[in-house]
């Protein structure tokens, strides 16, 4: 049976007792926390250039000097750091993760977030800053649910997906440990232009309302799955009668018919978890990243997997559909006209279109700006399947 996993398995490796170590002169900072007091210097500045910093993970940013920054009395959390060159758009460090504690922890940690270049090539370094070599230490990533045994210093995880972990290091066998550290894992960059060939597959003419479980099966075969539309809306899709249920959990109607509504992502995520049930062998991370920014979950495209998000039919402005009344719970469920789902395969940054495979349309590009307004105005809705197979 497989097993629907939220981070990859670890892989540990021995690496050199060094922090926050530099690339050549890439810009890099150091950091200290004191109770409350959170200290950092940027590192290796390229002469005649202005660094600017961000303590909250690159959405704001603040200028600093090579003497750097204090900031006293901040409220208990782990901060992610970051710098860039004044004028840049994006941060030029890997993140760090500074955790501020109001009370002493037994165990002193520091960790950084290595970027991903391709999907799971990102990595989290962990360092014990009073390593005691008497003792033993282990490390968890996920919050405590599994551990791996630290063999040094200093060890990095690797084949990371991009996105948010927690991590601890304890001592063995006792209640020492670090406190809860969240570590970011920063995204691919993008890259201009990007096309994955997923398969094309038209809803039509089996089923005239089927575009989100079209879209699903795009993504599956796309990760190796035989598996036809048909069969997964038939075995897999939950479907309630014409208007009598939610399309915001099931799908409403029958996908065969043209009387058919449709379903948001809450129905395909747990559509692709009954198949994925089904299969032996191989584990998956499904991704429910509804609500997300739109430059995030394009990043997914950088990384190697398409995304299957929700818009409207040809970019048409949504509009007011049919208003009938849950069976179930008597709620007024309001449809939204010109609802689609669609396969996101890439993108074109200089012509500024977004690539998709239109289970209505084929193959076809759409204006990124228009693109991105319906994906909002459809309540940001979009799942990603990801293998972490280990």
């Amino acid at each position: 049976m497989i097993r629907i996993r939220t981070f990859a398995a670890l892989v540990i490796c021995i690496c050199a007792v060094m922090m926050c170590a530099p690339k050549c002169s890439a810009l890099y900072l150091e950091w200290s926390t004191e109770g409350t007091t959170l200290t950092v210097i940027p590192k290796g500045i390229e002469e005649g250039r202005e660094v600017e910093l961000s303590i909250d993970g690159g959405n704001s940013f603040l200028q600093t000097t090579p003497e750097g920054n204090v900031f006293k009395g901040l409220p208990e959390k782990t901060y992610y750091i970051c710098a860039r060159y004044k004028g840049s758009s994006s941060s030029v460090t890997d993140v760090y993760s500074a955790a501020v504690f109001s009370k002493e922890r037994a165990v002193h940690v520091n960790c950084v977030g290595l970027r991903e270049n391709s999907y799971r090539s990102g990595a989290i370094k962990v360092t014990v800053t009073n390593y005691d070599i008497k003792k033993n230490y282990i490390v968890s990533l996920d919050n405590g649910m599994t551990w791996t045994r630290m063999k040094a210093r200093t060890v990095m995880s690797k084949g990371l997906c991009g996105g948010e972990y927690n991590a601890i290091v304890r001592v063995l066998g006792t209640k020492e440990d670090s406190g809860r550290i969240r570590v970011k894992v920063p995204y691919a960059v993008s890259k201009g232009y990007v096309d994955i060939r997923a398969p094309m597959i038209l809803q039509n003419p089996e089923l005239p309302t089927g575009c989100e479980v079209t879209s699903l099966t795009m993504a599956l075969q796309f990760l190796g799955f035989k598996v036809d539309k048909v069969t997964l809306s038939d075995r897999f899709l939950e479907k309630v009668p014409y208007r009598t249920g939610d399309y915001r959990d099931v799908f409403v109607g029958d996908p065969k018919t043209k009387a058919g509504y449709g379903c948001y992502a809450p129905a395909i995520e747990k559509c692709a978890h009954k198949f994925l049930d089904s299969i032996n062998g191989r584990e998956f991370e499904i991704r429910n990243i509804s609500g997300y920014d739109f430059d995030k979950v394009r990043s997914f495209i950088d990384m190697g997997y398409p995304v299957i998000i929700w818009g409207t039919i040809d970019m048409n402005e949504p509009g007011a559909g049919a208003v009938w009344k849950d069976a179930a719970t008597g709620e007024i469920i309001k449809w939204v006209a010109n609802e689609h789902c669609m396969l996101m395969t890439g993108y074109d940054l200089k012509n500024k279109k977004i690539l998709v495979n239109d289970p209505l349309r084929g193959k076809v590009s759409y204006d990124e700006s228009v693109f991105r307004d319906r994906y909002e105005k459809l309540e940001s809705q979009a799942i990603v399947i990801v293998e972490v197979t280990g």
